[in-house]
């Protein structure tokens, strides 16, 4: 905060030094009695301020000493000629001897410092106050809402309000004989009920400012001389400008109804007035109903009657309007009829047409179909005459094999054949040569049945093999000749050793003769080639 702002602040809104003097001359009956009790009427004012207070106490007989921290206002003081000092005011208490004061006093100090503070500044004023010594703490108060939600924070230096109740608990707590709460700084009509509470002033009007005064425990009969002074009431508190507030509220709604009632009461004598007059023309209303009551009855009893003739004219009418209907009925009856008539020699000629189209439809599909089994008829022709072909031609080669199978080179030249492939594939070969031997052996067993047995028996401890050896004696058709079954027929395939159908396997070595004949084979490829087509 910069130098001389807060005595500049002060200037402004605290009021002048005359209004000050004059408000706290509330606090000189508590201190007076000192004055009869003690010759040495010393005096310490904490936060002196302008220095008002010190002016008063020198005024009235007391030797004050003022404490303060702010320049602006030592100078103010010094410059009256007031006897202050630079000091924190809780040291300058400690640094005091006991009981050597009359009078600690603090305004509107106690909002400025923390309550830890606080509450060392009222336990060290305990202990240098003189027996029956006044303390006198003064600062906002926040029972007046507008100073506790507002005006209270004007002050940059404020910390928080303290309610009364508490500062008075605090001098009680650490060991005051009597304290008692001043309210103070209300408006004079308030506080001496003399004008009627508003809403307004509820909220304004209480006691801006208060004080907690507080005597430290006296000796023989010093405390009577203070009993008058702390006996007395003062200020305006919240709760009884509310009361004051609310009887004025209650007097308003007393005297309203009160009103009421007597309006009330003037409406009720203007309401039977009315009544009365209302049951008269009532009494008279009720003889005009009757009259008018006979003359409607007289003039339903018309109304019914021309009614009635009425009615018979429409029942007239409605025959009438009937026997016209079935007039209308017959003669719509009569051209549905002819429309039918026609509508059915139309569905007759269109049935006609639609039938001829179908037959010549019929006709030109069954020329179409005609024409397509004989261009099948025509196919299956040539094909017979293309298979009639390949048998002729198998039947030159079937020939051509006997003539080659049948000559002497054929036989002779094997030998050399069979060396020639050895020599040329020498594991196919020898491959061929086992299986050759494997042939001889197993044919050799299916016709000896003692040799069977004991294959069997050899080929038990060796399932795998003998899985194996089964195999190989169904593809190459060792025992009996059976049909292979499948799900698919399978295109005929050629092979350069021998030929393989859907039904039958055959083998034909080169080494030995066919197992069939040339003519057996080309009859049982003839009858498959058959069944196929």
């Amino acid at each position: 905060m910069k130098e001389g702002f807060y005595s500049a602040f002060e200037g402004r809104y605290r009021g002048s030094r005359e209004l000050i003097k004059e408000r706290i001359r509330v606090y000189l009956p508590f201190i007076e009695p000192l004055k009869s009790i003690y010759n040495e009427r010393t005096a310490i004012d904490l936060g002196c301020g302008r220095g008002e207070w010190l002016e008063l106490l020198t005024e009235f007989g007391f030797d004050p000493q003022g404490v303060d921290l702010d320049d602006g206002m030592l100078e103010i003081c010094k410059a009256l000629r007031l006897p202050v000092v630079k000091a924190e005011a809780v040291t300058t208490l400690k640094n005091l001897p006991e009981e050597s004061q009359l009078v600690v006093s603090g305004f509107h100090i106690a909002e400025h410092i923390p309550f830890e503070d606080l509450e060392e500044l009222v336990s060290e004023s305990l202990r240098v106050l003189k027996p029956a010594g006044i303390l006198i703490l003064e600062t906002p108060n926040a029972e007046n809402i507008t100073v506790g939600s507002n005006s209270f924070y004007l002050d940059p230096t404020h910390q928080r309000p303290i309610p009364p109740s508490l500062l008075s608990f605090l001098a009680e707590f650490n060991g005051f004989s009597r304290v008692k709460t001043l309210r103070l700084q209300e408006a004079p009509e308030l506080r001496e009920n003399e004008t009627t509470v508003s809403i307004l002033q509820v909220l304004t009007g209480v006691s801006p400012d208060y004080a907690v005064v507080a005597q430290k425990k006296s000796v023989g009969q010093m405390a009577a001389k203070f009993d008058d002074v702390f006996a007395g009431e003062y200020g305006v508190d919240l709760p009884s400008l509310c009361d004051s507030y609310e009887k004025a509220v209650n007097d308003k709604f007393g005297l309203i109804q009160g009103m009421i009632k007597s309006q009330v009461q003037n409406q009720n004598q203007q309401v039977i007035g009315g009544l009365k007059n209302i049951s008269r023309l009532l009494q008279k209303s009720d003889q005009e109903s009757y009259e008018l009551a006979k003359q409607i009855e007289h003039a339903n009893e018309k109304l019914l009657n021309n009614k009635f003739d009425l009615i018979n004219e429409i029942l007239q009418f409605q025959v009438e309007l009937q026997h016209q209907n079935d007039i209308k009925i017959d003669q719509i009856r009569e051209v549905i009829q002819l429309q039918e008539e026609s509508r059915q020699q139309q569905y007759n000629v269109k049935i006609d047409q639609i039938r001829e189209v179908i037959q010549l439809q019929e006709e030109s599909r069954h020329q179409q179909i005609i024409g397509v089994v004989q261009d099948i008829s025509r196919e299956l022709r040539e094909s017979n005459q293309g298979r009639h072909g390949l048998e002729k031609h198998l039947e030159e080669v079937n020939k051509q094999l006997q003539a080659v199978y049948a000559s002497t080179s054929w036989r002779i030249t094997a030998p050399m054949r069979m060396l020639s492939r050895f020599l040329s594939k020498p594991m196919y070969s020898l491959r061929l040569l086992v299986k050759a031997v494997l042939i001889s052996v197993i044919k050799l067993a299916s016709k000896v049945s003692l040799l069977r047995k004991v294959a069997v028996l050899l080929l038990v401890p060796f399932p795998n093999l003998k899985r194996h050896l089964v195999l190989f004696v169904r593809n190459n058709q060792l025992l009996d000749v059976e049909p292979q079954v499948s799900g698919k027929p399978k295109a005929h395939r050629f092979e350069n050793k021998g030929i393989i159908s859907d039904h039958f396997s055959y083998r034909l070595n080169d080494d030995e003769s066919p197992s069939l004949s040339v003519d057996q084979i080309l009859g049982r490829i003839k009858r498959e080639l058959d069944e196929l087509n």
